[in-house]
């Protein structure tokens, strides 16, 4: 159960990190930036968020449905 706690929390780690590195790229606004590129990141970067978070509250639910059998 802990794999998946630790596959979500490293996965919004690295979307977190990306999200810093794009909106950075974006707010500096320097010649040959890719905007559209960009914009495609932050797009990627937050489903995988909602995703990770998902896996959160899913193993959540499970971890409590387990101890609501076992009181």
């Amino acid at each position: 159960m802990t794999n998946a706690i630790d596959s979500a929390l490293s996965g919004l780690q690295d979307r977190f990190d990306s999200l810093d590195r794009t909106a950075f790229r974006i707010a500096k606004d320097a010649p040959g930036e890719d905007l559209p590129r960009d914009l495609v990141q932050l797009m990627i970067d937050s489903n995988g968020v909602k995703a990770d978070v998902a896996v959160l509250k899913t193993q959540d639910e499970m971890i409590g449905s387990i101890l609501d059998l076992l009181a």
